[in-house]
């Protein structure tokens, strides 16, 4: 290697050559990048496989070494402290590594991403690994490290990913281990971990995604505030001793995929706040003392693979359809209580028992039902004419239709001051029912969007009508705020119609996503905004679907109706071109009403609105 001394990168990983590992690397001194992985280079396991890493400190620029799953046999050599301080990227899993992790190790001041799992380490974690600031991955999983889990850990503000799992560390968990804002894989499982995990250990890390901590001794119950966790994927709490009810904050966590929860002492019924669940693909609730009836909501959990509710003590009728109609997809042994369900479960049948006294109410029940069910039919033919007649005054009339009290009574002359007259400095949008204008309101001080309707434009009176019914039932912190609306005449005497919304400072996701030649400064958004922004564009149109006083189907969601307020928290508008839906979501195709006749923009509408 004497003669390829500039050589700066040299990988081979992956390609079967086996070892040993020559000692002469230190000779390329201009070495930056070292991938030996994935090479049975140790298939002789000789005492001293790793002795070329006592080469590797004179390569003085070395950021890279990488020696994954090569089999490769000895102690791990003092001198890994004193290679290159340029150092950012330490892989050696997978390999027959004995030896303790040194304290020097913090010599390596640039580390982001240590690797030492599937390993034979002993000893303890240095308290020292905390001082490794630019630590993002650490993976010293399935070894035999023992002792007690750094406080000093909780100091490594960039930590992404933390994964200590099957080695036989004891004690508690750090409290402020998921203090740390940038955490997403927190893997503890399969240790001699105990205590009780207290709220101050869930903390404040909304963005942890991976969470195991199963195979342990821990007690007590599950945290309420485990909800706080809002983009957690996968929990395991499987094999611990927890204890009390399931908590209900779970239901918040609406990102879950999959959800281990067996061999415990959970008990108490399952929450009705698990229904939110609508991503569950995999739950696991056996071996606990859960009780009560199978919710019915579960057969409706369509993208569950494996529902596992065995050994508990589940009472009453099993369901048959949906989830429950696959033998495959379901287990509820050992819950001597329960009764019915499809054939193949083989349980016995449900009594039905009706007494004296219900089948007089029953009888009771059908006599009133013959004579108040032609009264009501009565009743409800003239509540719609009073209804169809109310609309069409309402539709006719000049008055502003966000009528509460809540809403501000503002005026044209309120509206003209405000903008500056309509000034076309003061013009942040236009659409095809009108032009959006920044205003400044007077009393309270306060910056608005103004929504000037061209009502010479067929379908802006029906839009703007529509559009003040629709927002001011809805309330959701996706969904645009309306302020008041104002359905007057201009000083010509001409029809004026506005919507007085509030005025978002990062304007739409369009210009974000496509900033235009005029804007000075370039724009960017981070892979988590992004991420962010669709979350939270998804549970705006999620609320619209379900969650709103009548379901509502927007037909143009694109980034131009995308407003972001100043911690790019992301906002749905335009809700004047939705469609409404009277019936179920799974039938939406029988949806017969629309807020307008206008379906939104080609390229961003369903076909089904065409």
């Amino acid at each position: 290697m004497a003669n390829a001394s500039n050589l700066v990168i040299f990988d081979i990983a992956a390609n079967n050559i086996t070892g040993p590992v020559p000692n002469n690397f230190g000779s390329l001194r201009n070495l930056k990048w070292l991938n030996l992985g994935f090479n049975p280079l140790g298939v002789n396991q000789q005492p001293n496989d790793l002795g070329f890493i006592n080469s590797l400190v004179n390569c003085t620029s070395l950021c890279y070494l990488n020696i994954n799953g090569n089999g490769l046999t000895g102690d791990l050599p003092s001198s890994i402290v004193n290679l290159s301080i340029t150092m950012t990227e330490l892989h050696m899993y997978g390999n027959h590594i004995y030896g303790k992790i040194p304290s020097e190790i913090v010599k390596l001041v640039n580390m982001t991403v240590l690797e030492l799992a599937y390993n034979f380490l002993t000893g303890s974690i240095p308290d020292s690994i905390g001082e490794l600031p630019n630590l993002g991955k650490l993976d010293l999983g399935s070894n035999n490290i023992s002792g007690a889990i750094p406080t000093s850990i909780s100091n490594i503000t960039q930590l992404v990913a933390l994964n200590l799992e099957s080695n036989m560390l004891q004690g508690s968990i750090p409290t402020g281990l998921l203090n740390i804002s940038t955490l997403e894989v927190l893997s503890l499982g399969d240790n001699n971990l105990g205590g009780v995990i207290t709220e101050e250990i869930v903390g404040n890390s909304s963005q942890c995604v991976f969470l195991y901590l199963n195979q342990n001794f821990f007690s007590g119950p599950l945290p309420s505030n485990i909800g706080r966790l809002k983009h957690l994927v996968q929990l395991n709490v499987s094999n611990n001793k927890l204890t009390g009810d399931i908590p209900a904050t779970l239901g918040d966590c609406v990102m879950l995929e999959e959800l281990y929860m067996q061999g415990n002492l959970f008990e108490g019924e399952i929450p009705l706040s698990l229904k939110s669940l609508k991503s569950l693909a995999l739950l696991d609730l056996s071996n606990n003392n859960v009780s009560g009836s199978i919710p019915g909501f579960i057969k409706g959990f369509h993208l569950i693979k494996f529902l596992n509710l065995s050994h508990n003590t589940l009472e009453g009728e099993v369901p048959k359809d949906g989830l429950f109609s696959n033998m495959s997809a379901f287990s509820v042994l050992g819950n001597s209580l329960l009764c019915g369900g499809i054939q193949a479960l083989d349980l016995p049948r449900c009594q039905v028992k009706i007494s004296r006294n219900k089948r007089k109410t029953f009888s009771l029940r059908i006599i009133l039902l013959l004579v108040l069910l032609p009264l009501g039919s009565l009743f409800v033919c003239l509540a719609f004419i009073f209804y169809q007649y109310r609309k069409s005054k309402k539709m006719n009339g000049s008055v502003a239709v966000l009528h509460d009290q809540q809403f501000p009574r503002l005026s044209y002359q309120d509206l003209l001051l405000a903008t500056n007259e309509f000034s076309p400095g003061n013009l942040i949008g236009e659409g095809k029912y009108g032009s959006v204008y920044k205003g400044l309101l007077e009393s309270p001080t306060r910056t608005v969007a103004v929504k000037v309707l061209n009502v010479e434009v067929r379908g802006a009176s029906k839009s703007f009508l529509a559009e003040c019914e629709t927002l001011r039932n809805i309330r959701h912190r996706n969904l645009i705020k309306i302020m008041t609306a104002c359905s007057s005449t201009d000083f010509k005497g001409n029809d004026f119609k506005a919507l007085v919304f509030e005025f978002l400072i990062n304007g739409s996701l369009d210009n974000w996503l496509h900033p235009g030649p005029y804007q000075e400064n370039e724009r960017n958004l981070t892979l988590l905004q992004r991420l962010d922004i669709s979350i939270d564009i998804a549970m705006g149109v999620d609320y619209l679907h379900h969650h709103s006083h009548t379901s509502i189907i927007h037909c143009v969601i694109k980034p131009s109706n995308i407003l972001l307020d100043e911690e790019f928290v992301a906002r749905v508008s335009d809700i004047g071109l939705a469609r409404f839906s009277f019936f179920n979501t799974s039938n939406i195709n029988q949806a017969q009403s629309s807020s307008t006749g206008v379906r939104g923009t080609v390229g961003y509408v369903p076909p089904g609105n065409f």
